[in-house]
């Protein structure tokens, strides 16, 4: 996008950005001001926004054509492996 736009062009671009950023916070907070959403997430939005995140980032790969759906596969597999490896065990207390 930015990399085929003239200048003139850019503070166009920014200030929508900056704009619908303001949009999504205002309509994030008008959405916590729900009592039954603000509940919701207070209890559950730690363990949800991950899962939610890490979707997005498929969705965006597989939309985008970055990776095709078996390279993503193998990707994750071998993410997976190295997380396993370097973890650190949990001390035990006494």
């Amino acid at each position: 996008m930015f990399a085929n736009t003239e200048f003139g062009a850019l503070p166009i671009i920014v200030g929508v950005f900056f704009t619908l950023v303001g949009v999504w916070c205002y309509a994030s907070y008008l959405m916590t001001k729900q009592e039954l959403i603000a509940n919701t997430l207070t209890n559950y939005g730690s363990h949800l926004v991950p899962f939610v995140l890490v979707g997005l980032g498929v969705y965006i790969i597989l939309e985008s054509h970055a990776l095709s759906p078996l390279a993503l596969l193998a990707s994750s597999i071998c993410l997976v492996g190295i997380v396993k490896k370097t973890a650190t065990p949990e001390i035990e207390e006494n």
